[in-house]
C-alpha cells in the first residue's frame, strides 16, 4: 500500500519528478487520506483551473486511488493519543 500525499501529486514540488516513476513502478494500492484529497482538490481548484480539478475527480471516482475512510472512532483516538 502507498499512501499518497499532496507532495507527490502536485507539481512544484521537491522531488516531484521521482514520485511519477515510483507510481508507476509499483503494483500496490493507492490510499488518499481524505485530507490530503480536500487539500489536493482546493489547490488544483486555486492554482490551476476547474478542468484539472474535475480530471481529479474522474480520476478518484475510477478507482485509481483508494479514499481512505476516516470515522467519529478514528477522531476518538486520535483525542485519547493527544490526551
Amino acid at each position: 500500500m502507498i499512501v499518497v500525499d499532496t507532495r507527490g501529486l502536485l507539481p512544484d514540488q521537491r522531488h516531484h519528478e521521482e514520485c511519477p516513476l515510483i507510481l508507476t513502478e509499483t503494483e500496490d494500492p493507492f490510499v488518499l487520506a481524505p485530507f490530503v484529497l480536500a487539500e489536493l482538490d482546493y489547490l488544483i481548484a486555486k492554482l490551476a483551473n476547474v478542468e484539472t480539478e474535475l480530471r481529479l475527480l474522474h480520476e478518484l471516482a475510477s478507482g485509481v486511488y483508494a479514499i481512505a475512510p476516516f470515522l467519529a472512532g478514528d477522531i476518538q483516538e486520535a483525542t485519547g493519543l493527544i490526551e
